[in-house]
């Protein structure tokens, strides 16, 4: 029983194999390109994102102006304008406080800010709609800040 073996001679490449290689190429080209792409994008963007921080307004026991006294009881509405440190205004907040304030602090504010510094400029409305002017600063690098007003 003798086997016989046909021998193959070199042939050409098929063409279809040398297709399906050059769009591997490609797809590997394009999502090394798009790999790029988000990571560039992410360093020099991401620190400039938007996120969503829960602000908190600390009152002093007593808001003072040259001319008038609020006590944090007394506390009707406080109104802050946030700004960046080169002036221009980022946000205004009207936080009303219908029974006063009983603590030392307001409750929370939901905002979308970028990680940084902002000045506050506050007004602290009596019921008796006497105003004391109060400012701040909110540093935003986490999901919440709290902004002692002076």
């Amino acid at each position: 029983m003798g086997e016989t073996r046909e021998t193959q001679e070199p042939t050409e490449p098929n063409p279809d194999d040398a297709a399906r290689r050059r769009h591997k190429k490609k797809r590997l080209y394009g999502f090394i390109a798009m790999a790029v792409f988000v990571a560039g994008g992410f360093l020099l963007f991401g620190g400039k994102v938007p996120q969503e921080v829960r602000v908190r307004f600390d009152l002093p026991p007593v808001s003072r102006s040259n001319f008038a006294e609020i006590p944090r009881a007394r506390v009707a509405l406080v109104t802050a304008t946030i700004a960046s440190l080169e002036g221009g205004r980022v946000a205004t907040i009207n936080l009303p406080v219908p029974n006063g304030l009983e603590g030392p602090r307001t409750g929370p504010v939901v905002l979308k800010l970028q990680p940084g510094k902002y000045a506050i400029n506050a007004k602290v409305r009596s019921f008796e709609t006497t105003e004391v002017p109060l400012q701040g600063l909110l540093v935003v690098d986490g999901d919440e800040a709290v902004v002692e007003l002076k």
